[in-house]
């Protein structure tokens, strides 16, 4: 069913489907699983020195700077994964106070020195304006997402009523708009959000069919969502295009060197059966691909299969 999405909540909610796109990506998600275990090793390390400059207090400490580094990450290899796969806010705000406070107790605890919240508000005026200068390309670069062009650099002074704020920033950014000449990039329309639940569906329906030929996956998918098998079918290849970045071709279906190293990596190594005799896929020396397998590798050229993956562009 079509949803209607708040443009406030057009980010957040494009961010939770692709989520939702990378879960049913096997390759990817494991990608971002040793990525994640990963960070939270560094993590912790980070925290256990941090806090063990308080001495005896530093299961205290640690669990508070753990709150307060809560949605930091310290992998670069997670970090630029993620940065990849994110969509960002049109209105992007960094929190450099909150930097350099964090920047500042650090450097108290670690080699003593004046509290900031022992400092006058003058004091800590200038003190805030140095660290934006020692800190300039990073902070711009967050601000603009590394795409300085087209963003525009507004200063908020937040003790301002809301509504006065808002409407000066629309006021901004139209004259921004007509001076620059850029405007709303159409593709970032995203008709296909609204019904993003109806394309993971039928992406789920059909990995559940099981071996059976694509008309007749999409005929029952049809019938049990109600929905036209044109329709069915143009979601499923939107599911695709989503969850691979690439739009699906015939070609797909067949399986590549890159796509065995990935079946034999993501399944195979982990397969139980391989460690005993009876493994399911060796049959009087012959190799019978699992289920689960073909859903990564696809079919084999010139095997006779009864695959998953038919060529659904052109199924009746």
């Amino acid at each position: 069913m079509k949803k209607k999405i708040h443009p406030k909540d057009q980010t957040e909610e494009l961010n939770k489907a692709k989520v939702e796109f990378i879960k049913r990506n096997e390759k990817e998600f494991n990608e971002f699983k040793e990525l994640f275990e990963k960070d939270n090793k560094v993590r912790d390390q980070f925290l256990t020195e941090l806090a063990s400059l308080m001495g005896g207090r530093s299961q205290k400490y640690k669990d508070s700077w753990d709150l307060l580094l809560r949605d930091q990450i310290f992998d670069n290899g997670l970090k630029e994964k993620i940065a990849k796969n994110k969509t960002y806010p049109a209105a992007n705000g960094l929190f450099p106070y909150m930097n350099f406070a964090m920047h500042n107790e650090h450097y108290v605890m670690a080699h003593g020195g004046r509290n900031l919240f022992q400092m006058s508000l003058t004091e800590r005026d200038k003190k805030c304006l140095d660290y934006f200068c020692q800190n300039a390309r990073p902070i711009f670069s967050e601000l603009t997402n590394n795409k300085p062009s087209k963003h525009l650099l507004v200063g908020i002074d937040l003790t301002r009523n809301k509504e006065t704020i808002l409407a000066e920033i629309a006021e901004l950014v139209t004259l921004h708009q007509l001076r620059t000449g850029i405007k709303e990039n159409k593709k970032e329309r995203l008709k296909w959000l609204p019904i993003v639940d109806e394309i993971i569906e039928v992406w789920d329906l059909y990995q559940q069919a099981g071996k059976q030929p694509a008309r007749v996956t999409f005929k029952d998918t049809a019938r049990i969502t109600k929905r036209p098998l044109s329709t069915v079918k143009d979601q499923w290849r939107k599911a695709y295009e989503m969850i691979y970045g690439i739009p699906y071709e015939p070609e797909l279906k067949y399986a590549t060197e890159e796509k065995r190293a990935d079946g034999e990596k993501l399944v195979c190594v982990q397969c139980p059966h391989l460690t005993t005799k009876g493994a399911k896929c060796q049959r009087d020396g012959e190799f019978y691909p699992c289920a689960e397998y073909l859903k990564i590798v696809g079919k084999e050229k010139k095997v006779t299969l009864t695959e998953l993956h038919d060529n659904i562009l052109y199924d009746n």
